[in-house]
């Protein structure tokens, strides 16, 4: 259809052959439609991803407001609050000299592009103890792996999606010019945030045996510092960023590929000029 020639009758009255002008506006209006489908199924699979990472950290956020809070002598052995104070081992330093329950570190380097690099990086915070008014209880949960455990604060986010999550909320993260010996090979900025001993605190965990351990459920563990309440908190920011940023992304694009569809349209439709001689144009 597209191939076929038009002709149009000139001025003068004769016959002008237009071959396919019409086919190839149609197969470039088809081209930019094509384009703009392309561009709506791209951002309705982000918007689909966005929205299920969303609803994972608000499934999440439901669970931990529905636990009741507990302590040792009244644990009921299913996912529960424990509020109290955390404590690491006795003698337990940051690489700075810093008393400190759990401690997380990195040593960076700076690359050709102006960027650091993350050399080497330590996570210490096995062996924890939660003190409560009615007795301690060891954090099993702990010392789970490290890609088991996510980190969350008010500076850096959150790494969710895992079975664990210790929130510190507001500790600094502190920077150094200088590397602490003994911890990395070679390295020429330190990093380094760290829970105190005796920070009160809230632990998400099942008790059994004589301690907290990991819960079957939506979550394994989470250690909020203050409470239960940070957590949660970032939990929020990262589903509205989860959402909300692919859907200003997608506005965008949907934005851009209708006003570069309309200029399309627009060209195709012009009345075109008079042909030389006066004639009809195609």
């Amino acid at each position: 259809m597209y191939g076929k020639p038009l002709t149009v009758k000139t001025a003068t009255g004769k016959t002008r052959h237009c071959d396919s002008v019409a086919g190839k506006r149609a197969v470039t209006f088809s081209i930019t439609w094509l384009i703009v489908g392309a561009v709506t199924v791209l951002v309705m699979g982000a918007y689909g991803i966005a929205a299920l990472s969303a609803s994972a950290r608000l499934r999440e956020i439901q669970w931990l407001a529905g636990l009741p809070a507990a302590d040792p002598a009244s644990a009921p052995g299913t996912p529960a609050r424990y509020p109290g104070r955390i404590f690491g081992p006795d003698g337990r330093r940051t690489p700075m000299g810093q008393q400190a329950s759990a401690y997380w570190w990195t040593v960076a380097v700076n690359d050709e592009d102006g960027n650091y690099d993350v050399r080497c990086l330590g996570r210490v915070r096995s062996n924890l103890v939660l003190a409560t008014p009615k007795g301690s209880v060891p954090v099993e949960w702990s010392g789970a792996e490290s890609d088991d455990v996510g980190l969350a604060s008010d500076s850096d986010g959150g790494e969710y999606g895992r079975p664990f999550a210790i929130d510190i909320g507001s500790a600094p993260s502190t920077t150094y010019d200088e590397v602490p010996r003994g911890i990395c090979g070679y390295g020429e900025r330190y990093s380094q945030t760290y829970i105190g001993q005796g920070v009160r605190a809230e632990v998400v965990g099942c008790y059994r045996g004589g301690v907290l351990g990991r819960c079957d459920s939506v979550l394994g563990g989470v250690l909020s510092v203050p409470d239960v309440r940070s957590d949660m908190r970032h939990r929020l920011e990262a589903a509205m960023h989860a959402f909300f940023y692919p859907m200003y992304l997608g506005l965008c694009l949907l934005f851009l590929s209708t006003i570069a569809l309309w200029k399309r349209t627009m060209h195709d439709t012009r009345p075109r000029p008079p042909a030389g001689n006066g004639e009809t144009p195609c």
